[in-house]
């Protein structure tokens, strides 16, 4: 398997909030890469933010919900081009 160097990546992590999502979301973080965390529940989130510091953005939402948001997350904005 090849390493992929994640070092200033930004990568989008959905279920951030708890369980896979949440341990994938601190190994990124740790690997270098800036972390878009996703939940649908805030909760979590801001108990990673406070462990992951800037290297996590927060945004709330689901995912498997078909209507679009009205608009772009802040990430989205503030970030610019993703990576992953």
């Amino acid at each position: 398997m090849t390493a992929v160097d994640l070092n200033g990546a930004t990568v989008v992590v959905t279920g951030a909030s708890g369980g896979f999502g949440r341990a994938t979301a601190i190994a990124l973080a740790k690997s270098g890469a800036h972390v878009v965390g996703v939940a649908r529940h805030r909760g979590g989130l801001e108990e990673l933010q406070r462990e992951l510091g800037d290297a996590l953005n927060c945004e709330t939402g689901d995912v498997a919900d078909p209507e679009p948001p009205a608009r772009p997350p802040r990430p989205t904005r503030s970030l610019g081009t993703w990576s992953t």
